[in-house]
């Protein structure tokens, strides 16, 4: 290697790497979205930080978020998803499944336009069963979560150098990660 191409690869580590601390507060704000934990569990606001705070300052950072909130989608931790729908049969989904759950809902609620936190009625992914169109209404397991991890890898590859504002579009014509999968939001 000359030191041309050495010179060339230390300079593109080097703003790769200088990109990275750009948000140097997005992992401890992924960790805190994702810690699992078990608070007041409430009809309308997410069972994470229910302060309306964390929401706020993802929408800040917007999409330099999304590389971050993907890494954290397959972390094998378990504890409460998604919102109390007290109606709904598939409440048992909420509690036990795995945290980086709300790590690809908060993705979701980032393309949205929403001003409200519940933009999917559980804020819980399930398997679609492709030969009856109907959901499976059990936990995914860990498996299921490095699938989905892999598939808004693979969205944000193809989608990444789009604006927020094309992403929000798309997003809004439900051009969404999960859409045609194995895996649908409910």
């Amino acid at each position: 290697m000359n030191r041309y191409t050495a010179a060339t690869l230390f300079l593109v580590y080097f703003a790769l790497c200088s990109a990275c601390r750009s948000h140097p507060g997005i992992k401890g704000l992924v960790d805190t979205l994702t810690a699992g934990g078990y608070g007041i569990v409430s009809d309308t606001l997410p069972v994470i930080d229910t302060t309306n705070t964390i929401e706020k300052r993802f929408k800040r950072i917007g999409k330099s978020a999304i590389p971050y909130l993907i890494d954290a989608i397959d972390r094998n931790e378990r504890g409460w998803v998604g919102f109390k729908e007290e109606r709904s049969s598939s409440l048992v989904l909420n509690f036990g499944n795995f945290s980086g759950i709300t790590a690809a809902y908060m993705i979701e609620y980032l393309l949205s336009d929403s001003s409200g936190y519940q933009i999917y009625p559980n804020g819980v992914i399930c398997r679609v069963n492709h030969q009856t169109g109907h959901l499976y209404q059990e936990k995914l397991t860990l498996d299921d979560v490095k699938a989905v991890k892999k598939i808004y890898r693979s969205w944000w590859e193809a989608n990444k150098n789009k604006s927020m504002e094309e992403l929000k579009s798309d997003w809004r014509r439900g051009k969404r990660a999960l859409y045609g999968t194995d895996y649908a939001w409910i």
